[in-house]
């Protein structure tokens, strides 16, 4: 069973990496945004 505890350890390390990446790629959008918005006013 050594196996599925290193699978479920993985999984979460995966989902901990896509809520990284999904926080951080919002964040830039969000500069971005602001950034135009800025721009535009």
């Amino acid at each position: 069973m050594p196996s599925r505890a290193v699978w479920s350890g993985s999984r979460i390390k995966l989902v901990k990496l896509g809520e990284w990446l999904e926080a951080r790629s919002f964040s830039h959008f969000f500069v971005q945004g602001s950034m135009l918005l800025r721009l535009a006013n």
